[in-house]
Formats: C-alpha cells, structure tokens, sequence
C-alpha cells in the first residue's frame, strides 16, 4: 500500500448538485491524513 502523502489522490464523483458530497468526501479523507489533489466530476445537475 502506498504511504500517505506519497502519490496523488484523484476523487471522482459522478454528479455534482449542491457539492456536499464531494466536499464532506474531501474533509473526511483529510481526516485520515489524505488530501484531495483533485476532485473531478462528471455531470453537473
């Protein structure tokens, strides 16, 4: 397994309607010590 901080982090959503999602994903993440280097989604509703 990878070590934390050691190769780029991509989070993929599927649709992004208010953002919560995402944005609770990226805090919950940086509670495990991972940071998002990028949250890519594919639809926009």
């Amino acid at each position: 397994a990878a070590e934390t901080g050691k190769c780029p982090v991509i989070l993929v959503d599927d649709v992004l309607t208010t953002g919560a999602t995402a944005a609770h994903s990226v805090l919950v993440l940086a509670s495990l010590g991972v940071r998002a280097d990028l949250v890519l989604v594919f639809a926009n509703a």
